[in-house]
């Protein structure tokens, strides 16, 4: 799994849809923006998105677990920071993890 882990990955930031339905809802923001991670074979991982910090980030497997730690100041915390999130499908081009609330699916870029 370490293997097919190790590249670039991205998919889309954030998109808010708000429903026609709703009053006095504000107007429907759409990002084409990108997120990237890049997971590099030193078991460094580097999150990038346009106009922002990098992210940077110590990680390893344990089972089908993702565990990293941060390095630099970020939205899930300080520098030290750890997290964990599960692998629930990861092949040649896709890449799918989940924290218990949200889920990402990734597509490999390089």
């Amino acid at each position: 799994m370490e293997e097919r882990l190790i590249g670039t990955w991205e998919m889309p930031a954030s998109t808010i849809i708000y429903d026609a339905s709703t009053p006095n809802a504000p107007f429907p923001i759409k990002s084409k923006d990108m997120v990237q991670v890049t997971f590099t074979p030193d078991h460094k991982e580097v999150w990038r998105l346009r106009g922002a910090d990098e992210v940077v980030a110590r990680w390893h497997l344990e089972g089908d677990d993702l565990v990293f730690t941060l390095e630099t100041q970020a939205e899930a915390g300080p520098p030290g920071t750890t997290q964990r999130q599960k692998i629930k499908r990861i092949t040649a081009e896709e890449l799918v993890f989940t924290d218990g609330t949200t889920e990402g699916q990734w597509t490999r870029v390089k």
